[in-house]
């Protein structure tokens, strides 16, 4: 939900509700009715939220690979060796030591979507055509295997 998004976010940013209101030129009763979900902000100020914020709109509205991980925990598990891969070639270029379990869910959303679109680029380049991956409905449960906890 867009409103315990945005105050969980806010809190791991280290900014306080009258920080945010005044960076959005609004007052802070205001604003803690964004956080309360007893109002929204229109899109215009969803996408200055997620900009003060340092996230993508998605991530905040919960919609695209970021709202499939929330929805199905058991997928950020699958997901894992894949970015794991993704930042051990990172490090190893950068001489930098980040692991998988220090991402939080939008860096770990961010790098997971950078992976698949390229994935996508580089399978349409190998076909000489530009495709979209089509929609597949996801379980409610996890795959065998995978323990579906969140």
């Amino acid at each position: 939900m867009f409103s315990e998004k945005l105050n969980k976010t806010r809190k791991e940013r280290g900014l306080t509700a009258q920080q945010m209101a005044d960076k959005l030129g609004t007052g802070v009763r205001n604003y803690r009715k964004y956080e309360s979900g007893d109002a929204k902000p229109t899109f215009d100020g969803i996408q200055e939220i997620a900009k003060i914020l340092d996230v993508p709109v998605d991530y905040l509205m919960e919609t695209g690979l970021y709202g499939t991980l929330a929805r199905y925990s058991w997928i950020r598990e699958a997901l894992n060796p894949i970015v794991e891969r993704y930042l051990n070639g990172y490090n190893s270029e950068n001489g930098q030591s980040h692991s998988v379990s220090e991402l939080d869910d939008a860096a770990f959303g961010e790098i997971a979507s950078a992976i698949f679109a390229k994935v996508r680029v580089d399978s349409a380049a190998e076909r000489n055509q530009i495709t979209l991956f089509p929609k597949i409905p996801l379980p409610e449960n996890p795959p065998e295997g995978t323990s579906g906890s969140d």
